[in-house]
């Protein structure tokens, strides 16, 4: 072979092999662009779709929490202990929902009337104030019902006189048992349900004692308390996706790694057909995310009590519902969760809760001198809920850790910030949805 024919090969075979390495190139992009996760357009860039305006949405959903006082000389010094020690990420854009208040119904004394009697009063004992509630008295076992007119929100107390009066009846029911009453007494009165908005797994329970000037305080065991608080707990979707989205299974594990928590499972149907998707829940909270807007309080029943089971050990309902949207109205954009806590540093936050280990929470609170707040959790993600009633149900971020009094004890600090960014609110933006070629279905 001459060294012009060896030269002729060199550059033959040598194109050959550089257009077999791009085919093998392509076909690799090929293969790892068709693996990569379809994210829901909606969660890489919100929508802003719960009001057409920014301007309504920041006037109707911007919320202010409110905070506990601290010792005006408190140094207040914040430290960064978490366990990576950095703070850590979550999504950059989550659902918003839309409160569905009623109005004031028609029937709503009608309705008022026919809980009473679920409850166990004389239904046509009724007093009616200028304020817009209904009232009932039963002077047998001591109760009093106000029923708010508007929306059937109630608080059924007992005289603390007539609940001193069960102690002597033995120990409180135990955890188990004050949850499965609760659960019984909340589904008779037929006003929401149970079993799909407050799972049994987030019922949470508080033993109570009663001071002498008849004011509740948190009970150091089962043994010393009079009654049993059940606070029912619900939650919403921070995202949601269809099971059948491109790369679901990847982004399961993304989002997993993200927000620390495994999603849930469930069924919608669209055009006539059920389709699955995936939703990562968070928990709704007060100002104090230890209670909630319902609970019921559970104590001894009394044998000769004519009332049902349920509720001869009930001495006290607290039931406040703000009935929300199944479905987000919108997605929203958040500010960093580095960006919070820069802003709790300075002083932005709302301390919701305050106190020393195992401290009493229910008695009131009483103003500290905090030497240090340490922030070693994670931050989280929850649904803020006011005790009165709102427009939307948006999120706040929850800094927490140890907090170092002035006198060398320690304690456990909460403080919220709202998640979202509302210095960069936009109208409501139309985004195409995600079709499966297979089924014609949309999915979020």
């Amino acid at each position: 072979m001459t060294l012009t024919e060896a030269s002729f090969w060199t550059k033959r075979f040598g194109i050959i092999a550089a257009i077999t390495v791009m085919i093998i190139f392509i076909i690799l992009l090929i293969v790892v662009s068709g693996n990569k996760p379809t994210v829901p357009q909606e969660y890489l860039s919100a929508n802003f779709a719960c009001t057409e305006t920014a301007e309504e949405f920041l006037e109707k959903a911007k919320i202010t929490i409110p905070s506990l006082k601290i010792d005006p000389d408190s140094i207040s010094q914040f430290e960064e202990l978490t366990k990576t020690g950095k703070i850590n990420e979550l999504p950059s854009v989550i659902n918003v929902y839309k409160f569905e208040n009623p109005t004031q119904s028609w029937t709503s004394e009608t309705n008022a009337t026919i809980l009473a009697g679920k409850l166990g009063f004389d239904k046509e004992k009724i007093n009616k104030d200028d304020l817009g509630y209904y009232k009932w008295r039963d002077n047998i076992y001591k109760r009093t019902l106000v029923v708010n007119a508007k929306n059937l929100n109630f608080v059924l107390e007992t005289d603390i006189s007539r609940i001193n009066e069960t102690k002597k009846l033995g120990v409180v029911p135990d955890e188990n048992s004050a949850k499965s009453t609760a659960l019984n007494v909340l589904n008779q009165t037929g006003l929401i349900s149970i079993k799909d908005e407050f799972l049994t797994a987030n019922m949470t329970v508080t033993y109570i004692d009663i001071d002498l000037d008849g004011t509740f305080k948190k009970a150091s065991s089962q043994a010393d308390a009079e009654l049993v608080r059940v606070d029912f707990v619900r939650e919403r979707s921070m995202i949601t996706f269809s099971t059948k989205l491109v790369g679901a299974d990847q982004m399961v594990k993304e989002f997993s790694k993200v927000t620390n928590k495994e999603p849930k499972i469930t069924k919608k149907t669209i055009n006539d057909k059920a389709v699955e998707f995936y939703t990562y829940d968070t928990p709704i909270v007060l100002d104090n995310y230890r209670e909630s807007n319902i609970s019921v309080w559970i104590g001894n029943q009394e044998k000769d009590s004519k009332l049902t089971k349920g509720l001869s050990s009930t001495y006290r309902i607290e039931f406040t519902y703000w009935p929300i949207s199944y479905d987000p109205c919108g997605t929203y954009p958040l500010i960093p969760t580095s960006t919070a806590v820069e802003e709790v540093k300075k002083g932005n936050g709302s301390i919701t809760f305050l106190y020393e280990d195992n401290g009493d929470y229910i008695s009131g609170y009483i103003q500290k001198n905090v030497k240090t707040f340490r922030i070693i959790n994670d931050v989280r993600l929850f649904y803020y809920e006011s005790p009165e009633e709102s427009n939307f149900l948006v999120p706040i971020y929850l800094i927490s850790g140890e907090a170092v009094f002035a006198d060398g004890t320690d304690g456990e600090f909460n403080i919220y910030y709202p998640a979202i960014d509302y210095n960069n609110l936009k109208d409501k933006i139309i985004i195409k949805q995600e079709t499966d070629a297979n089924n014609g279905s949309s999915f979020l």
